[in-house]
């Protein structure tokens, strides 16, 4: 008989805290205000103000303060004795050491990554490792975002019963209500401006998207302005820009009202392994166009359904879709159907595959 004893204790182990992090836990509180959380950090987040505050209150183990030899938050942990533990990567030696003295407790240990496959060597590298170094050993199971991410996990050796998604989702309370009321109104007039969001720096596809856009703004007499609502060392090249504002760092909520003036997001990564903004965008009932290497383009993007997709570092193909969106006239129903496809994702999925499917079905495997 199966002991579905509820899970009163969980802890996190992550690279850095964000908001769609704070957004999943508030679900996880929100579906028992009895669990107890434990949040471990190791990195500040890029692009993150040091002072934003968190939405809600948990204990936080920040190792950013601590020395690099430091390795006694594990005891705290252990004191903790969390009944699950998410856990990303394994770059990070400590944390691989807390997931196999966890694991020598019985805590169900989840192995949590956004890694999609995209560099041969590095992913038949870590399958043998995985396989063969049995560096998965300590785990149970991997909580990844989507489509791509499941098919890498499985490549370097979980088993497919023991992968879950739902790893990521925007914070639905704050994006999805701008989607539902911009879309009560069918004869408003659709908003006229392409939005990007994140870091201003070559592995966002940003040089693709300056390319594109100059390329799209020479075939239109009356071209859409682009805002960019990120920072990073590309900055530079786009302060005087015709037709771009940089509007510098924004938080989630100022975002939202980004999204609630722009007619249609803009995703060029080079590499992106998801792109939560993809998710964020389509709450808000967006349509998107993402360069093919955004992880999150595979769930929540149906070419012509709710945008495009488009070869990363193809500035012509980028230019083509940009164009078509605004000549085309159709963005009110590729947003309202990108509404639509968010619903796939949510920080609730994510409290429900946490506090009850993983541990039911581990809890079987055992």
């Amino acid at each position: 008989m199966i002991d579905h004893q509820p899970m009163r204790r969980v802890a996190i182990l992550w690279e850095h805290l964000t908001d769609y992090l704070h957004a999943a836990l508030a679900a996880v509180r929100q579906a028992d205000p009895g669990i107890e959380i434990l949040a471990v950090q190791r990195i500040r987040g890029a692009n993150v103000p040091q002072n934003q505050a968190a939405p809600f209150a948990y204990p936080i183990l920040d190792l950013t303060t601590r020395p690099a030899q430091d390795t006694g938050w594990i005891n705290e942990l252990l004191e903790f004795d969390p009944d699950i533990a998410v856990i990303t990567g394994t770059s990070f030696r400590p944390y691989r050491e807390a997931a196999k003295r966890l694991r020598q407790r019985q805590t169900i240990t989840v192995w949590a990554s956004d890694r999609i496959r995209r560099n041969p060597g590095r992913d038949v590298y870590q399958a043998i490792w995985g396989r063969y170094g049995r560096i998965w050993q300590h785990y149970d199971a991997a909580l990844v975002p989507g489509i791509a991410a499941t098919r890498y996990a499985q490549f370097i050796g979980f088993p497919a019963e023991r992968i879950f998604q739902g790893l990521y989702s925007g914070d639905t309370a704050v994006y999805r209500p701008i989607g539902w009321q911009r879309h009560q109104n069918p004869n408003a007039p659709w908003p006229a401006a392409f939005l990007f969001v994140g870091q201003l720096i070559e592995r966002k596809g940003i040089d693709t998207l300056l390319d594109a856009y100059r390329l799209y703004r020479q075939q239109t007499a009356t071209p859409w302005p682009l805002w960019l609502a990120g920072t990073g060392p590309l900055q530079a090249d786009w302060m005087t820009e015709p037709g771009v504002t940089v509007l510098g760092y924004r938080p989630k909520v100022e975002t939202a009202v980004l999204m609630s003036q722009a007619g249609c997001l803009v995703l060029p990564s080079r590499w992106d392994h998801w792109g939560v903004v993809v998710h964020e965008a389509a709450c808000a009932g967006l349509p998107i166009i993402a360069s093919t290497a955004c992880g999150a383009a595979t769930d929540l993007i149906q070419p012509h359904v709710n945008g495009f997709v488009f070869p990363p570092t193809d500035a012509a193909a980028l230019a083509h879709l940009l164009l078509k969106v605004d000549h085309e006239g159709n963005g009110r129903q590729l947003g309202q159907n990108s509404l639509y496809l968010s619903h796939r994702f949510d920080p609730q999925l994510f409290a429900q595959t946490v506090l009850h499917a993983i541990p039911e079905q581990i809890k079987r495997a055992r």
